[in-house]
């Protein structure tokens, strides 16, 4: 009874809290560190380095000390996009320049425009079509094993 109550408790806590609030954790957005989040971080570390329990003890790290900013994202998506496409026999692509890409999948054909979300999905034997550029598309038959 009491580990439901518990739970509850933690539950309501956890929807309350937003993502913005929430700056120390791997869910909220990685962005560069602001003037005023890195003073704090310096003013912490002045104070634990003047009152540290052992004197030799090395400095707490800090999550931005493992976590680099995100890349930020263009306003239009690239024109074209790198392909590589490698077979066990031969190299068919390499370093690419491409429109898109039409891809055989399981649960369906899927095509792949430059600025694509990263996708995974179960490939299936058929024809990867390239599509070099407005006029000139090529063919590739994939085989799966």
């Amino acid at each position: 009874m009491a580990l439901r109550q518990a739970m509850r408790r933690l539950g309501a806590l956890s929807s309350q809290t937003s993502t913005a609030a929430r700056a120390f954790t791997t869910s909220a957005p990685r962005l560069e560190a602001t003037e005023a989040q890195k003073e704090s971080i310096k003013s912490f570390m002045d104070a634990f380095d003047q009152n540290k329990p052992i004197p030799t003890m090395d400095l707490p790290s800090t999550p931005s000390n493992f976590m680099s900013p995100e890349r930020e994202v263009p306003a239009t998506p690239p024109e074209k996009m790198t392909l590589n496409f490698y077979m066990p026999h031969e190299i068919q692509f390499k370093d690419a320049e491409v429109d898109q890409v039409m891809i055989p999948a399981t649960s369906g054909d899927f095509g792949v425009l430059p600025g694509h979300v990263p996708t995974v999905a179960q490939l299936r034997p058929g024809v990867v079509s390239v599509q070099l550029n407005s006029s000139e598309t090529q063919k590739v038959r994939a085989l799966l094993r």
